[in-house]
């Protein structure tokens, strides 16, 4: 009567694809599903329950990750993908990986501790990655890989 239809067949399908498109873009799961309610608004789409839209969203944003890591790694020569493996056997001090090592950051209180921040940089430097594997990842996603 009013022209609204049910989420299901193609057109449960047709969100999912919008979705898809939409997850790589999106800055958190709250704008996704902000986004995928007002589309679903604006196609006249009666929701589904909240679960659902959650979970689709929730999925759309996995696979959108997923993407983003495997163009990243198919970025990355043999020789640095070599070098970022042994990043997770290598230890320090025989209890911590150096990958570990790398994540932890302390605030600096006196030189001893701008010394090993300064370790840090050096070893990263060393590394000579190329700022190019993050071409086309949105500033947001390089954010959340840096945590």
């Amino acid at each position: 009567m009013y022209g609204y239809k049910m989420f299901s067949g193609k057109r449960a399908k047709k969100m999912r694809s919008w979705l898809d498109r939409n997850a790589e873009a999106a800055q958190s799961s709250q704008a996704l599903v902000r986004g995928f309610v007002e589309e679903c608004r604006r196609q006249q789409i009666i929701l589904p329950g909240t679960s659902v839209i959650e979970r689709h969203c929730a999925d759309a944003l996995v696979a959108a990750e997923r993407r983003f890591e495997a163009r990243i790694a198919a970025r990355l020569d043999a020789n640095t993908r070599t070098k970022l493996d042994k990043l997770l056997a290598e230890e320090l001090d025989g209890r911590v990986s150096r990958f570990i090592w790398l994540r932890q950051f302390e605030v600096g209180k006196n030189s001893a501790d701008m010394n090993r921040q300064l370790d840090r940089l050096e070893f990263l430097q060393g590394m000579a990655l190329s700022p190019a594997i993050l071409d086309d990842i949105p500033a947001h996603r390089v954010a959340q890989l840096r945590r």
